[in-house]
């Protein structure tokens, strides 16, 4: 861990996306791109949800970020993407 690195502290679960190394056993990753990943939540979990959680981000966020009163349609809410596309608009209140 370098020396200036504030945000995490050995032993801290973490996950990260968008970073080359990912099979590896150690990598380094800047740490403003690591995610504090919760007690309870697996290792499995926490992978997937990081490039779920990116794509459904950008679709909900960045491609066309819904305002009050609008609808988005959703064709497939069976997979990761798909459930937080539907959750992340009606949880702020945008759904």
């Amino acid at each position: 861990m370098g020396p200036d690195v504030s945000e995490v502290k050995p032993g801290d679960r973490v996950a990260y996306a968008m970073q080359q190394g990912a099979y590896a056993e150690y990598a380094v990753v800047p740490a403003w791109k690591l995610v504090p990943v919760p007690d309870g939540v697996d290792a499995r979990m926490a992978g997937a949800v990081m490039l779920q959680g990116m794509t459904a981000h950008y679709l909900c966020y960045s491609t066309y970020p819904l305002g009050p009163g609008q609808t988005a349609l959703v064709h497939a809410a069976a997979g990761g993407v798909g459930l937080l596309l539907v959750q992340w608009p009606s949880d702020a209140g945008r759904g």
